[in-house]
């Protein structure tokens, strides 16, 4: 494909980028405590990225989905074991470090269900619960707890996911929509081969 007809998948992009970016503060879901009101941009554009690290199909899209689902309930996993580790008397990172090495064993069993079995999703989607959890603020370890600004409970919780599962909902449909209108695009200006005879 020469130069002149490449040119035009960038600009596509960059469109859909600059749609992103107008339409993200209508999006609902983020309340004020993780970056609100409107869509955590910063969620999307990398959920975006993930729709095609995972292949490029509405059923890996689901599967990323899925996948971030997965990796909010290990985190809060996470925070909540670290919890009660800290309660029975472990200090420093030993709380946080035994949770996560008790959160991870079924996390890599889910490899052994197709629709859970894109490991990296699960692991991205917990790093993402994590990185909107410290939004705006600082983990901190306390008495070998994870405590971050009054987050880190139910409530908290809740708004966090919720702000996320919408952020890579959206980031799937645009790496969708990428998908359909650059395959169009490819397809309409690459010379047919000639047929072998």
């Amino acid at each position: 494909m020469s130069f002149g007809k490449f040119i035009i998948i960038p600009i596509g992009l960059a469109i859909q980028a600059m749609i992103l970016m107008l339409i993200g503060p209508y999006v609902p879901g983020s309340s004020a405590i993780v970056g609100g009101p409107g869509l955590l941009i910063f969620v999307t554009f990398q959920a975006w990225a993930v729709y095609f690290a995972a292949g490029c199909t509405p059923k890996n899209g689901l599967k990323v989905f899925l996948a971030y689902a997965v990796g909010i309930a290990a985190s809060i996993g996470v925070v909540e074991i670290s919890k009660i580790l800290g309660g029975m008397g472990l200090t420093g990172q030993w709380p946080v470090a035994l949770a996560v090495f008790i959160i991870v064993i079924p996390v890599i069993c889910c490899e052994k269900v197709d629709m859970l079995s894109f490991i990296p999703g699960i692991f991205v989607g917990s790093g993402m619960f994590f990185a909107i959890l410290t939004l705006g603020g600082e983990r901190v370890i306390e008495d070998g707890q994870i405590v971050v600004n009054g987050l880190a409970n139910g409530a908290g919780y809740g708004k966090i996911a919720l702000a996320e599962l919408i952020g890579c909902g959206v980031g799937q449909v645009f790496g969708f929509i990428t998908v359909c209108w650059r395959s169009a695009y490819e397809k309409k200006v690459t010379p047919a081969a000639p047929a072998e005879g």
